[in-house]
């Protein structure tokens, strides 16, 4: 069984639901900060369930990560889903945290 976490852009805010109710955010920023603190804390990654991250964009456009149990194999496709929408230091920033995951591609 695999679990969802759905990233969703609308037009003034975007949302995040890690399987029930979604939490509003206004920034592609906020969004991704919350994902990190979850996936990074207590996750159903540890229980050994496979999580997959999907981001739907404003103009339909979609993008799903592999399921996986590795944290920072999602949050590195997260940041390169949303680079577009993040501030271009928080890009580089993670590049350089998950530059060795960037790297097997």
């Amino acid at each position: 069984m695999t679990k969802k976490v759905k990233i969703t852009q609308f037009k003034d805010k975007w949302t995040i639901s890690f399987g029930g109710r979604s939490a509003k955010r206004g920034t592609a920023l906020s969004v991704y900060h919350l994902l990190e603190r979850r996936l990074e804390r207590k996750s159903s990654l540890q229980d050994g369930m496979k999580t997959a991250v999907l981001v739907k964009y404003l103009d339909g456009g979609t993008n799903e990560t592999v399921d996986s149990l590795d944290p920072k194999q999602l949050l590195w496709a997260a940041s390169c889903f949303l680079e577009d929408y993040l501030p271009r230091a928080v890009v580089r920033s993670r590049e350089k945290k998950y530059n060795d995951l960037s790297e097997r591609r």
